[in-house]
């Protein structure tokens, strides 16, 4: 379980990180609202979305920074214009995950999607999916 917690904290930071890779991408500095919203095939109930918010000034944008959680690895990071996509490896043996997320970016607001595969109590994969949104709501405070 303490991975399957570093994945999911990994995938909640990618929407964030991308957000501040800005300098190439088509988003503006400001304070943000992230959405983030994860279905798991085969609970009987599904996890809520989680809400945030972070200001991203323009210092940010100039960087790109993902701390390495859980022994994760990025395989692919590619930044367009109007696009950013990853993928992440954590773990090994029967703990190996891959998480995969592309996120297209549209000035003052982002949608996309990521699908994390996991290995199950149980030994069998899972396929996690997760709907992410954000936002530019105002001006940093």
């Amino acid at each position: 379980m303490k991975l399957h917690h570093a994945l999911v904290t990994t995938l909640l930071a990618l929407p964030a990180a991308s957000a501040v890779q800005a300098a190439s991408m088509n988003l503006e500095p400001g304070l943000w609202e992230y959405e983030h919203r994860m279905q798991i095939p085969g609970m009987p109930r599904q996890m809520p979305a989680q809400t945030r918010q972070q200001c991203v000034r323009q210092a940010d944008l100039e960087k790109f920074v993902i701390e390495d959680e859980a022994d994760c690895e990025i395989l692919e990071h590619e930044v367009s214009d109007d696009a950013v996509s990853w993928h992440v490896r954590c773990g090994s043996g029967e703990s190996l995950a891959d998480m995969r997320g592309r996120l297209q970016t549209h000035g003052d607001h982002y949608e996309g999607e990521a699908e994390m595969e996991i290995q199950g109590p149980d030994g069998q994969p899972r396929t996690m999916t997760m709907e992410m949104r954000g936002r530019r709501i105002g001006d940093c405070r």
